[in-house]
């Protein structure tokens, strides 16, 4: 069976008849196709609609805790073109709701007179790219993307700022010409990690208030940084799991180098780093399977959970502290 060749258009039914094609005509720079007191049919392209608004008297509002479509997307040339729209709708008091980074996309999302959700998008990746970006590590971490102030990213782009630098700077992760600046999607990939395995030691170190032991049961707060280093070992890409090794902010790597200082050896020897690695697999497998954990073991109730946190923390931290400080 054959699939479409494309998608062709939306059809509306409202009550607020003058208002809504009033809006979709300035929102999309369309014209009416035809138009009579029932519907009026909009297109801004060579098709010949792409929005029709069917005028049905007497209509509930929308609710938005029914099911349904939750939104619809248009996709613009340029940035230029996405800022444009962005600037030109400001001007008449129309902002958007939502400004993000998708990492695909760089996007900013609206709502009609209806209350329908609408996004304006640009690419900010090759068809290919996108793919490659959307199956790994990184995306599988955060499939939703980074949140942006349009406003801040206008004037940067109106600074002389590129597509590239404004992306790169806002998201650290992606822009539209990743083989320039990155060298294809591994370079991308790369890119993301590092910012990925950053946040995530400058968040270890504000929970341990600067000590190079973490506080036991943190990395459970920071799931992005699990499932992009999980995924990562998991789909074989080591050299992507390993970032913070060469960033030299591996987390369990400075618990380590801590303990050998503290424990005056010259290096690790294969004990201590056997106890360190049972630390870490403890810390990792709480973090990704506590839910199971539970289950199995019959925890019930949100009380008895933390309970068994708190005597886990506390095992974990006494297990911690025996390896660092002590060489029995």
């Amino acid at each position: 069976m054959a699939s479409p060749v494309k998608f062709a258009h939306i059809v509306f039914k409202t009550s607020q008849y003058t208002e809504m094609v009033a809006w979709w005509k300035d929102f999309l720079q369309g014209e009416a196709r035809h138009e009579n007191d029932f519907i009026t049919f909009i297109s801004y392209d060579d098709e010949h609609h792409r929005i029709a608004i069917a005028n049905i008297p007497d209509l509930d509002d929308n609710n938005p805790k029914a099911r349904g479509v939750e939104h619809f997307a248009f996709t613009y040339a340029s940035l230029e073109d996405l800022f444009g729209q962005f600037e030109r709708m400001k001007a008449k008091g129309i902002h958007p709701y939502w400004t993000i980074n998708h990492g695909m996309t760089l996007s900013a999302y609206y709502r009609d007179p209806d209350g329908n959700q609408v996004e304006t998008q640009v690419d900010s990746l090759s068809a290919d790219e996108a793919d490659a970006f959307m199956a790994g590590p990184l995306f599988a971490a955060n499939p939703i993307g980074i949140n942006v102030d349009f406003d801040k990213l206008v004037a940067q782009h109106k600074s002389g700022a590129t597509f590239a630098e404004i992306i790169a700077e806002r998201a650290g992760v992606n822009h539209g010409l990743v083989h320039h600046y990155f060298g294809g999607k591994d370079g991308l990939l790369q890119a993301a990690m590092t910012q990925l395995v950053e946040q995530h030691a400058d968040f270890v170190r504000e929970q341990s208030h600067g000590s190079p032991i973490p506080v036991p049961l943190a990395l459970k707060e920071d799931q992005s940084y699990l499932r992009a280093v999980v995924r990562s070992v998991l789909d074989d890409e080591m050299e992507l799991a390993e970032t913070e090794l060469r960033a030299g902010v591996s987390v369990p790597r400075t618990a380590l180098q801590h303990a050998i200082t503290q424990r005056n050896m010259a290096e690790a020897d294969l004990e201590t780093k056997a106890r360190f690695s049972l630390g870490m697999a403890t810390e990792m497998g709480w973090a990704a399977l506590e839910p199971f954990i539970f289950a199995t073991m019959d925890v019930q109730g949100e009380k008895e959970k933390e309970a068994v946190r708190a005597y886990v923390r506390n095992l974990q931290y006494l297990f911690l502290q025996n390896i660092t400080d002590s060489r029995t």
